[in-house]
């Protein structure tokens, strides 16, 4: 057991945000916090954290267990490079390091045999330590994680000062995974992710030694992440499984509560009959009767009905087309200024279909979106609309929504339609009263979200291109805008990093990645496993070499391509010839640890060929940054 909470509660003001929540975190523990924006997750992590305490209730921790968590108040040093800020989650491998250094100095001069039998039993437990703590392959960690959220190695040295929010996050979630704690307290943490990104964290959280909690509104990702649910709502529900899971869960619970409780009214009912009926004897017995099933119902403990949670209603209306096709692209390649961010767009869709459009951040597809819209002008090729198609846009940062119009008036005003029709729409998208008169600069992401669908909903569009729907919508309102858009009968092409949306509703994807579109005329999970690896998209990464290449030749200061090729081939040879003294060392030292090495035979040798590697290592160092630096140079 790693930690126990028991009856926490918290207020803020008159408001009960937690109420007597009891839980227990094992050390295999994968945990997925969901809940409704308020519903008090951040706040209970901060207090399992120790950040925030609770108003009564405790929370008790192991002994020696530790605790790491993600969250706004970054604590990172911007002083520093992103390289070194996260290097520094290994600050003490880092201290054993230098202290194995000074030891093994130590072991090559001291000749004093006890000395050296102290000084060898001293290096042979700190390596065991150091090893451990992962010490022969630290740099290696810090490489691997930091690409593996999306930073390339042109990053490195890039000062954390300068770094976006969102990559300063990406840095704090590099430390904490680094660090390994027994506990992990990940509050959105894909909110600064894309697709990629995403799925490096979820194969590094399936790996993941020890517990986590993950407060996620991404629910395939909690479906490939966790093996309990959490869900709050002032106290905590516990469920067994994944999202999907839960879902199930959850469900049975309405169902057989619905139905006990509808069971009991019937009893309840039955049995105020018959006491009637006794009353209306008029006998003393009769009365006795009455008087004693009536103290049996107010004993009854009722079952309490199923509370029907406010959410929105979503339904899209369409305009029939004439055509059988809704769309097609041919030869086509979007960008701007002449230059194409995406080549070999090549789709046909007919109407009613379901495209949806995946691919990481800024690789083109709200440029795509915008082309087939047209407001811009493809780089090449052609787009073909089917007869009579109505299209209406979903803007991911909504800005087409005038900020100093209220919000009845700037739908009034887009549809053409009655204020009472618009208010309707809004009424159903959970705006009421006088809410419907905000000015759409006072709304939140969320609230500016739900204008955005309304307008979508005030349309008769049979091509709805959307941005990035759902990204600020809770699960509950997720869930119905998929629904709705299952139901509706026109074709929709999705940009989105929503996985689950992605599986749950399109019949087709369009895969952008390195330039190029990748057309699969199958749903989200068959066509994933047929997205090309990264490794293997090799032809586009040539065709660009290549040009550089000539473009260097042409500027007459470049490499020869046979000089290049050369290049190329040594770097590879040093890299391998690195990592064979890297692999040497390490068995030499798995050698010095054993006890009886210093008495060895072969002990002075294996010494003197330990103390060659740094200078042999260092000089094919150097060799390899001069050659690297003339290719990127040659290839600039």
């Amino acid at each position: 057991m790693l930690i126990t909470v028991t009856d926490v509660s918290k207020h803020y003001g008159s408001e009960e945000v937690l109420s007597e929540v009891n839980l227990r975190i094992t050390d295999n523990d994968r945990i997925g916090f969901i809940g409704l924006n308020g519903s008090g997750k951040s706040t209970l992590l901060n207090i399992i954290a120790g950040s925030l305490p609770a108003d009564s209730g405790s929370v008790s921790v192991t002994n020696g267990t530790t605790i790491g968590f993600l969250h706004q108040n970054l604590g990172i040093d911007n002083g520093r490079t992103i390289y070194e800020e996260t290097l520094s989650a290994f600050d003490d491998v880092i201290a054993m390091e230098k202290k194995l250094e000074e030891c093994r100095g130590m072991l090559e001069t001291e000749t004093d045999p006890e000395k050296l039998s102290a000084l060898n039993e001293a290096f042979s437990t700190l390596s065991e330590k150091f090893q451990a703590a992962r010490g022969y392959y630290y740099k290696s960690i810090v490489t691997g994680t930091l690409k593996g959220l999306g930073f390339d190695e042109d990053y490195f040295d890039m000062p954390v000062s300068v770094l976006s929010g969102g990559q300063k996050m990406r840095v704090a979630l590099a430390k904490l995974l680094i660090e390994e704690p027994d506990l992990l307290l990940l509050d959105e943490p894909t909110n600064y992710l894309d697709m990629s990104g995403t799925d490096w964290l979820e194969n590094y959280l399936n790996g993941y030694p020890n517990a986590y909690i993950v407060v996620s509104h991404d629910r395939y990702f909690l479906d490939r992440t966790v093996n309990t649910i959490w869900e709050a709502d002032r106290s905590v529900r516990v469920y067994r499984g994944n999202y999907s899971a839960y879902l199930k869960q959850r469900d049975d619970e309405i169902y057989a509560q619905q139905r006990e409780y509808e069971i009991q009214n019937e009893y309840i009912k039955k049995q105020r009959e018959i006491i009637k009926r006794f009353r209306s004897y008029k006998r003393d017995w009769s009365y006795v009767r009455a008087a004693e099933r009536q103290k049996m119902l107010d004993k009854l403990e009722k079952v309490e009905k199923p509370e029907e949670k406010k959410t929105v209603n979503i339904f899209f209306n369409t305009q029939k087309v004439i055509s059988r096709n809704a769309l097609k692209t041919v030869g086509l390649s979007v960008g701007y200024d002449g230059e194409p961010l995406v080549s070999g767009i090549d789709m046909e869709i007919f109407h009613g279909t379901k495209v949806g459009i995946c691919g990481d951040n800024a690789t083109g597809k709200t440029t795509l979106l915008r082309t087939v819209l047209g407001e811009l002008e493809p780089v090449t090729g052609e787009i073909v609309y089917g007869t009579g198609v109505l299209m209406s846009y979903f803007e991911q940062y909504h800005t087409d929504l005038d900020r100093s119009k209220t919000i009845v008036d700037e739908l009034v005003d887009y549809s053409g339609a009655d204020t009472l029709d618009v208010r309707n729409v809004l009424g159903s998208l959970m705006f009421s009263n006088d809410e419907v008169f905000k000015t759409l600069g006072v709304l939140s992401g969320g609230e500016l979200a739900r204008v955005a669908v309304a307008k979508l909903m005030l349309t008769k569009a049979n091509l709805l291109l959307l941005d990035e729907p759902t990204n600020h919508l809770d699960i509950s309102s997720k869930e119905v805008f998929e629904q709705a858009i299952k139901d509706y009968e026109g074709t929709a092409l999705i940009v989105s990093h929503d996985r689950y949306l992605l599986k749950a509703i399109c019949d087709e994807i369009l895969l952008i990645q390195d330039g190029m579109a990748y057309y699969f005329k199958c749903p989200y999970e068959e066509a994933r496993a047929q997205f090309p690896e990264r490794e293997k998209t090799a032809a586009k990464r040539q065709s660009s070499e290549e040009e550089k290449s000539r473009q260097a030749e042409a500027r007459g200061s470049m490499l020869s391509k046979n000089e290049l090729k050369r290049l190329k081939a040594r770097v590879k040879e040093i890299e391998g010839l690195l990592n064979e003294l890297d692999r040497e060392k390490a068995l030499i030292e798995e050698k010095m640890k054993e006890a009886d090495f210093y008495k060895s035979a072969e002990c002075t040798d294996i010494l003197l060929r330990y103390r060659a590697i740094p200078s042999e290592h260092e000089l094919l160092e150097e060799e390899w940054l001069e050659a690297s630096y003339k290719l990127e140079n040659s290839l600039a």
